[in-house]
């Protein structure tokens, strides 16, 4: 399936919220660009640590995306798919190969819950890696300019996962080292 979008050139690695390491590599092949990265996305608190996370009880093509307890499972583990055009990518979970998705006809609702939908490269799965300073970024919504979000910025399991105006809270921002 991701042949059949180009893919040729990969990121793989790990991704955190802030304070949390990731190993990245970069191979380059050909003349399509498509990237993958492998995500493991935590919160910074070394004490509690939570990770984004897939609804397993929801249905694999409709899952709601919130945080729990790390486990390092499938559930916790995404893709990242450099999409058609620059600067944009889909977020993809290991699992069912899904996408993050602001479900239709959310786009641009203020507090949408995020979902693992199947994979259509429109707008609502598409995001932009934005840097906010120094190695950490906000993921931005394409279609909408809202970001990731932990709703509240709750530190509970099972709070939802949201697009929310993007505020540099620290339910916002997500960090790599290299």
């Amino acid at each position: 399936m991701r042949d059949a979008r180009g893919a040729v050139r990969r990121l793989v690695g790990l991704l955190s919220v802030v304070g949390v390491t990731v190993a990245l590599t970069m191979v380059t092949g050909g003349s399509a660009e498509a990237a993958v990265t492998l995500w493991e996305i935590q919160r910074p608190d070394p004490f509690t640590p939570k990770c984004l996370d897939i609804k397993t009880e929801d249905p694999p093509s409709n899952a709601l995306v919130q945080e729990w307890h790390c486990s390092g499972g499938d559930e916790q583990h995404f893709e990242v798919f450099a999409a058609v055009s620059p600067g944009l990518v889909e977020i993809v979970d290991k699992r069912n190969q899904n996408c993050l998705t602001v479900p239709s006809p959310n786009e641009l609702t203020l507090g949408a819950d995020l979902r693992m939908t199947p994979c259509t490269l429109r707008p609502n799965q598409l995001w932009k890696l934005d840097h906010l300073f120094g190695s950490t970024y906000f993921i931005e919504q394409y279609g909408s300019n809202m970001c990731v979000d932990v709703r509240g910025g709750n530190w509970g399991d099972g709070t939802h996962i949201q697009q929310w105006t993007c505020n540099g809270s620290n339910a916002q921002q997500w960090q790599y080292l290299s």
